[in-house]
């Protein structure tokens, strides 16, 4: 039988996680501050995290006896509390299947989330989805301020600029999370996770070889 499980999300999303979570087991707790005192062998399910913030909490929680599976929703839609969302979510083996039951009825279908790789991966993972979006966004105004009724000129540096705007924070956060991921798992034997390889990728296509 699986273990207890508690939510920590923000206040604004906590209301629309429960609504979609009618017809899952009972949670622990369901909050947006972790409560004063948590019983050994809980599961959090944290949507607070960031990289940064997650190896104090990761370390405050092992030293309780509770382990934390950190999960970000991408790409958040109007409808979601109906349909679900597209979730990623990173932790250790045992934590994500303790957590499976909740993140299934999270999702659009049973199984429908991304086991992201270790702690840190659902981190990961939110964090390039609001890059992505956030790219879109200023993309579109910076065509807008190019377009037939624009005052900006279109040159290549400026596009080139803004192409690469988001790009070193891309690279720390990848960075980052395969620190985390050494740490959690020195194993370099093992299998590489989704974010491991998307990681992987991100900073082998930004290396630049050193001339010969």
């Amino acid at each position: 039988m699986a273990g207890p499980v508690g939510l920590l999300a923000p206040a604004d999303l906590l209301p629309r996680l429960l609504a979609r979570l009618t017809q899952a087991p009972p949670l622990a707790f369901a909050a947006d501050e972790l409560p004063p005192a948590l019983p050994p062998g809980l599961v959090v399910l944290d949507a607070t995290c960031t990289l940064q913030t997650l190896p104090q909490r990761l370390d405050a929680l092992s030293r309780s006896g509770v382990q934390l599976v950190d999960f970000h929703l991408l790409f958040d839609h109007p409808v979601a509390e109906q349909y679900g969302w597209m979730i990623a979510a990173g932790g250790t083996a045992a934590a994500l299947d303790q957590a499976a039951a909740w993140l299934d009825r999270l999702a659009p279908v049973p199984s429908g989330w991304l086991r992201a790789g270790a702690p840190g991966a659902g981190c990961l993972f939110g964090q390039l989805a609001t890059f992505w979006t956030q790219q879109q966004s200023d993309t579109i105004q910076w065509l807008s301020e190019r377009g037939p009724h624009g005052v900006a000129m279109f040159d290549p540096a400026s596009w080139q600029a803004q192409a690469g705007k988001y790009v070193p924070a891309a690279i720390q956060a990848a960075q980052d999370y395969l620190m985390l991921e050494a740490a959690s798992n020195p194993d370099t034997s093992t299998a590489l996770s989704p974010a491991s390889i998307l990681c992987r990728t991100l900073l082998a296509s930004v290396h630049t070889p050193s001339a010969s």
